[in-house]
């Protein structure tokens, strides 16, 4: 065989091992929970994986069925190449009350063999939001889960915030009331005090809703003084922002505007001393 023949032997043996290998890659095996992480505001920071496995899946659960319907659809006419016209997961509705119910019938989908992914309204799924009780499930059960990572809230605030990145301590929302409010974040003091006397000064990020967030800066302010804070605001969307300062300049910002967007807080004990 002469050396032009071995190579293109070579040429084209390791073209079709590529070909179908890249192939292999977009199909899924069965049987499986996937936890697809979705965008938080802008549709762009949806993952290829995530448009493949959403595709392929045989039934989608999530929070807002509307909402996955229209993404699904958008996905469909911005991201046509990646998309197949002739898959349409069938979308369930889940939240925290049905996963108390039908727990058992989710898991009879995936028994049966069938390939479910849990998505959360935006973001990544059970932070703060349903399905820990289902993934609990399924590991029980001997399901495969596998995590499609993508867009968080609390990565995307965290980052910008200019407080330190290498701990944290995430609290989800707050309670709602501020009686319960106010308990919570004087036992959090505590814990940070502890933590500190330890050498531990994580960073605390929590979410807050716009209708609430001004009463949330008051207690903290009522709680840990006039503390320096970090604001996140529509991460990812065109009006997003970041803003970084103190609890009384913040409280009179919010006392003659409206807030609106949900909020992502932050702020860090140790790398920001009390203002006089």
């Amino acid at each position: 065989m002469s050396l032009q023949n071995i190579l293109n032997f070579v040429f084209w043996s390791f073209s079709i091992v590529s070909y179908f290998g890249f192939r292999i890659l977009d199909f899924i095996d069965m049987n499986n929970l996937y936890i697809v992480s979705t965008p938080i505001g802008n549709l762009q920071d949806i993952t290829i994986r995530a448009i493949k496995i959403l595709q392929q899946v045989d039934y989608i659960l999530t929070e807002n069925p509307q909402k996955t319907g229209t993404l699904l659809s958008e996905i469909k006419k911005r991201y046509p190449e990646l998309c197949d016209e002739n898959k349409h997961p069938k979308i369930l509705h889940f939240n925290e009350y049905i996963e108390n119910e039908k727990a058992y019938e989710f898991m009879n989908l995936l028994e049966k063999g069938y390939n479910v992914a849990l998505v959360s309204e935006a973001g990544t799924p059970l932070i703060s939001d349903p399905g820990y009780k289902l993934v609990h499930f399924a590991l029980s059960k001997g399901i495969k889960l596998i995590s499609v990572p993508g867009a968080s809230a609390v990565a995307a605030a965290l980052v910008c915030s200019g407080l330190p990145t290498d701990k944290y301590f995430f609290l989800g929302f707050l309670p709602k009331t501020k009686l319960k409010k106010e308990k919570h974040l004087s036992n959090l003091k505590s814990s940070l005090e502890d933590l500190s006397r330890n050498g531990l000064n994580p960073t605390v990020i929590f979410f807050e809703s716009p209708h609430r967030v001004l009463e949330t800066l008051y207690v903290l302010k009522n709680v840990f003084g006039n503390i320096r804070i970090s604001l996140g605001r529509e991460l990812t969307k065109v009006f997003e922002e970041n803003v970084s300062d103190n609890l009384s300049n913040l409280i009179a910002k919010f006392e003659t505007s409206n807030p609106k967007g949900e909020f992502t807080v932050l702020f860090n004990l140790k790398s920001e001393s009390h203002v006089r």
